[in-house]
């Protein structure tokens, strides 16, 4: 324990001998397609298949909760077919709706709604009527996962049983609900998590895919795997939600007083919590108590993942954060890598450092003077200060970020060019604390990973709206961090007798903020939305 290990899996990987969801075969097996609306609440009104009858491999099409499955023999073939049936769809109440409109939403919520409040302490009032003000507004757009692996599952429906073959992040959930499906008790199935994901990030913890294969088995009584395309996936699966920030803060005498955040988005546990609640509970617990209990948990669960990471630790005497949560938009959202630490480690540490440019104080020695009461905060602050040469780089332009999620407390540094309004990061400097490091080598790994993820957010990730359904379809219009694109990346770790804490995700959302910071410092362009963009 504490010691650097090889990974486990390297070998399997390098060699191509590991198995995912996507190469699952099973004897008689046949691959579906499902056929989906063109916007989210969209219905299916009617549909002819009789083209397909004629093609080669050609099994069956019908009509799912989803939308309409076609089943050939090959993959392949399905592709090739899809476009031959003739679907009518009914328009639902979402058919016009665009990123801008519910932007605009949230602006009005912020305006003229009073809030949840998250935090208020002090008396702004008083400080932003003596005080310099600052005012800012943050857009964050829908972000699709983007899993290297789209979303597949095989399923075998044999009557008495049901087996799944499924990556997945959640396969009590996938048992229990592909039970109460198909109409057997939950002993009777059998989910066979795949050893390998393809990328999860939260996308795999759904029950979609899984529910298509399933249902559509029971229906053939044969082994079927469903097969998500890249546009399938793309324009379909939930996304991170899409949220509005305005910022005020008051400054004065080179110090910062007063801290003011209204912020509006969806709520992810809003929406799950009441669809997992009968999957949770036992069997013998009746529908309408599940019901019952679902409502209850939401209401009194409120927004947690919005919520997350925005009461910030900074020791900033005034201050009142709101959060202005929707129910009623029609796009499927969902838990998105370090969920809503994501977004406000972005917004929070992008404006303050605003505020801190303008008070004339340098970002890193403000942090460490508002973070006195946080010694694990300071310890990763003054580590990567360290490894960067912070401020001590001529020519370099350097922003600093720092962010506490899941226990785990992480600092950013990231360099940055600024060439013909095109930002290149060249290199980050990560400091992490995560308690005690049980495997040095994954944290590492971890944390480099979190960095990737989400620069490709940074600086390429954006899924806009418009007519009620997603306009990018592939990694041509949503492109993941390319090979050139990816910085030097140094990650340090504190040594520390703490309980180890999370590395998975911490790693996320110090990550646009520091990239924000550094642009600034070359540009002289504050950039407050995603991606980042200078043109």
């Amino acid at each position: 324990l504490g010691k650097e290990r090889p990974m486990v899996d390297s070998f399997e990987k390098s060699t191509g001998k590991d198995e995912y969801g996507i190469d699952k075969k099973l004897e008689n097996m046949v691959v579906a397609v499902v056929l989906r609306p063109p916007h989210f609440t969209a219905r299916l009104k009617s549909f002819n298949y009789d083209k397909l009858n004629s093609q080669p491999g050609f099994v069956d099409c019908f009509a799912i909760a989803s939308g309409v499955a076609i089943v050939f023999e090959k993959y392949w073939q399905t592709l090739k077919t899809r476009d031959l049936v003739d679907i009518e769809w009914e328009s639902g109440s979402s058919a016009q709706l665009t990123s801008q409109e519910i932007f605009d939403r949230y602006k009005k919520d912020i305006s003229q709604k009073k809030g949840d409040k998250v935090v208020e302490e002090g008396d702004l009032e008083k400080v932003f009527q003596s005080g310099k003000t600052v005012e800012a507004e943050y857009h964050l757009p829908y972000l699709a996962h983007a899993t290297m692996e789209p979303m597949n599952c095989v399923a075998w429906y044999q009557g008495d049983s049901l087996d799944i073959y499924s990556p997945n992040q959640g396969p009590t959930l996938v048992r229990n609900a592909s039970a109460a499906l198909v109409g057997l008790p939950r002993e009777k199935v059998f989910v066979h998590t795949t050893k390998f994901l393809g990328g999860g990030f939260g996308r795999r913890s759904t029950l979609d895919y899984n529910l298509e294969a399933v249902e559509v088995s029971k229906k053939l009584k044969r082994p079927v795997k469903l097969m998500w395309s890249r546009e399938d996936d793309m324009q379909h699966s939930p996304m991170r939600p899409i949220s509005y920030h305005h910022f005020k803060g008051s400054v004065e005498k080179g110090k910062i007083l007063g801290w003011q955040h209204k912020y509006a988005g969806q709520s992810i546990m809003g929406l799950r919590i009441p669809q997992w609640m009968p999957h949770i509970m036992g069997e013998w617990v009746p529908d309408f108590a599940s019901q019952w209990a679902g409502k209850g948990a939401k209401k009194f669960m409120g927004a947690p993942t919005l919520q997350e990471g925005s009461d910030i630790p900074y020791s900033i005497e005034h201050k009142n954060i709101r959060m202005f949560v929707q129910e009623d938009i029609a796009v499927p959202i969902h838990f998105w890598r370090s969920v809503g630490h994501s977004i406000q480690g972005f917004v929070t540490e992008g404006f303050l450092d605003e505020l801190c440019s303008e008070a004339e104080l340098d970002p890193y020695a403000a942090r460490i003077d508002l973070l006195k009461k946080h010694p694990r905060a300071l310890g990763v602050l003054k580590r990567v200060a360290e490894i960067s040469n912070w401020g001590k780089k001529a020519g370099v332009h350097q922003g600093i970020a720092y962010h506490k999620s899941f226990n785990t407390h992480v600092a950013e540094v990231a360099e940055v060019r600024v060439e013909n309004k095109q930002i290149f990061v060249d290199k980050v400097y990560c400091a992490v604390d995560c308690g005690f490091a049980v495997n040095p080598t994954v944290v590492q790994t971890q944390l480099r990973s979190a960095v990737i993820y989400g620069l490709s957010a940074v600086l390429n990730g954006e899924i806009t709206i418009e007519n009620g359904g997603v306009v990018q379809s592939n990694f041509h219009d949503y492109e993941p961090l390319r090979i050139s694109q990816s910085p030097e990346i140094k990650v340090s770790i504190i040594e520390s007798d703490e309980d180890p804490t999370g590395v998975g995700e911490p790693g996320l959302p110090p990550i646009a903020a520091a990239v924000a910071n550094a642009v600034f410092k070359a540009s002289g362009v504050r950039l407050r939305s995603l991606p980042l963009r200078l043109s």
